[in-house]
């Protein structure tokens, strides 16, 4: 929210400060003198000089670029970054005991570089800084989130209704299919229940922090410039993250993995490792059809609702002449309506067995409106995000479709991951969608360096909604679980007998045998689903990874990654 607006209030200063002449002054100024031009931003068209109404003047940065069009730039260059980082790091969530590690790793630089913005205010040369700061805490939090989402399917294995689900399914002689339709039913539920608690409580987190901002921007308005009052916001919400980190990670396990066979790699190795293990992943994704699909629609339509939130605030500012409070209150509705909405979708589901597929498309569907409305503007000067009212309106559609879509489509998607592949197709499922995301805030940084503006944009979000929405229905889900091989995986009984004893104590001899014959039975299971590898890089062990001879600590783990997605939404 508050990060664009001052890359770009500094950017703007800094180019201005390059001009021969002196920048013209807001009309309402007190040293304007009579006669004197001056600038004022009308709603819906941004800033004008006045007398006339004329466009205000186009100032550059060294390069050439245009302040707004660099703000979009770093933007999509941070998550360009992001999806680098994915490849190298990412895999390492399914090796030893990297997931905890690298949640931890990437929460503390994120955090502490968000911090660093109080210092950018100082001056507006330091704008580069700035941009800087932008790339290395996108990235950081966007690598925090894969290995916070590779725990999902662990935790949904881990509830009590699916092990028991899990246990008659193994001893079941006849009526297998019932079985498994109760298996598939207890599954689909809780992955949609604890993603969709999981995102309503982040953005719960994420409007608390936001409340406080808000108080500030009231408080210190007057005392303080724009440029410090930003900064300081932007160092709470990093604060805010640090500290809720550090709580969290009290309560957070390592959980022991088996890695894929290969040896573990060493720091030099780190990045091969990682690109190789994407690599394979992508050669396995494309053996199961339906997810590959699904990943490939995800790719355009996360990048549609990614660059509504990337440039939102700007254009409030920039076109619509929001202030700092009103923009500060504006993102606020937007996580506000998201949770609300969120908890609101998830009843409305459970209680009329509403298909994730299907609400998924619906959600799309209706966020395609606000483009569609935004391009009405093109044709009149009265309606199509003209007025603040308009805004208001399609920030509270927006935010409310936000939070449900997010946790369906991470839903759906676990649903469709093979066993014992959580955290390396995480890391895909986040490649893609940063993979893409970087295309939206790059559109609008090239239109934006072209005519001054950000409004032609919205032609490119209608139609990466529109079109990967219609394609959804190609998806079958029902052949995606099936692919997936953990219907197999529980029909074996692996994932109650890996389930670690209730004491204090570790697994018992017996145990450990039995435990090892059960690993032939899941690779013969996913063997059946009929998952495939490239020959030069045998699949991982398909072994449970709630196997944790340190104790069992489900309750501890699943509170604090719901603590761990308030911070990170922060």
């Amino acid at each position: 929210v508050f990060i664009p607006l001052l890359v770009n209030s500094l950017a703007s200063d800094f180019a201005w400060s390059r001009v021969d002449g002196e920048r013209p002054l807001h009309c309402e100024d007190e040293a304007l003198l009579p006669g004197q031009e001056c600038y004022q931003c009308v709603e819906g068209r941004g800033n004008r000089l006045f007398p006339g109404e004329r466009e205000m003047p186009r100032v550059t940065l060294p390069g050439g670029v245009e302040p707004l069009s660099l703000t979009f730039l770093v933007v999509s260059l941070s998550v360009l970054g992001q999806a680098l980082t994915f490849v190298s790091f990412g895999p390492l969530g399914d090796v030893g005991e990297y997931r905890r590690k690298a949640l931890m790793a990437f929460s503390y630089l994120g955090s502490v570089s968000t911090m660093l913005f109080l210092v950018c205010p100082a001056s507006a040369s330091l704008y580069w800084l700035g941009a800087v700061l932008v790339v290395v805490s996108n990235i950081a939090l966007g690598a925090s989130i894969v290995f916070y989402n590779s725990y999902l399917p662990l935790l949904v294995d881990a509830t009590d209704e699916v092990q028991a689900t899990a246990r008659k399914l193994k001893g079941a002689e006849g009526g297998r299919e019932e079985a498994e339709a109760a298996l598939e039913a207890a599954r689909t539920r809780y992955e949609n229940e604890y993603s969709q608690k999981g995102i309503a409580y982040g953005y719960t987190g994420g409007s608390s922090a936001l409340l406080v901002c808000i108080a500030l921007a009231f408080a210190l308005a007057d005392a303080m410039a724009s440029q410090w009052l930003l900064g300081l916001c932007i160092f709470f919400s990093g604060a805010w993250w640090f500290v809720f980190s550090t709580w969290s990670f009290r309560y957070f396990h390592d959980r022991i993995v088996p890695d894929s066979g290969a040896a573990v790699p060493t720091a030099w190795g780190l990045v091969s490792f990682g690109w190789r293990q994407t690599f394979d992943t992508v050669a396995h994704a494309r053996q199961h059809r339906q997810i590959f699909l699904f990943l490939v629609l995800y790719f355009f339509f996360s990048d549609g609702y990614s660059t509504i939130a990337s440039v939102a605030a700007v254009f409030a500012q920039q076109e619509m002449c929001f202030s700092l409070t009103e923009v500060s209150i504006l993102s606020l509705v937007t996580p506000v309506c998201a949770a609300v909405a969120g908890f609101g979708f998830m009843g409305l589901q459970r209680r009329f067995g509403w298909e994730p597929k299907r609400l998924l498309i619906a959600h799309l569907l209706v966020m395609a409106l606000l483009p569609l409305w935004g391009v009405v503007g093109f044709f009149s000067d009265s309606i199509g995000i003209r007025q603040k009212a308009e805004l208001w309106v399609l920030a509270v559609v927006y935010g409310a479709q936000l939070g449900s879509t997010q946790a369906i489509a991470r839903s759906l998607f676990s649903e469709m991951v093979p066993v014992g592949h959580e955290a390396r197709y995480f890391s895909l499922y986040e490649v893609t969608d940063k993979g893409s995301s970087w295309l939206g805030p790059l559109v609008a940084s090239a239109l934006a360096q072209a005519y001054g503006t950000i409004r032609p944009s919205l032609i490119y979000l209608l139609c990466v909604m529109i079109v990967p929405a219609l394609l959804l229905f190609v998806v079958d889900v029902d052949k995606a679980r099936q692919e997936s091989g953990r219907l197999a995986y529980h029909a074996t009984g692996l994932s109650t007998a890996l389930e670690p004893p209730r004491g204090q104590g570790g697994a018992s001899e017996e145990e450990e045998g039995s435990r090892d014959d059960l690993l032939q039975a899941a690779a013969a299971a996913e063997k059946a689903s009929g998952a495939v590898y490239p020959a030069q890089h045998p699949p991982p062990a398909p072994i449970s990874a709630l196997w944790q001879p340190r104790g069992w600590h489900g309750a501890n783990t699943l509170r604090c990654t719901i603590t761990t997605t308030t911070t990170t939404t922060t």
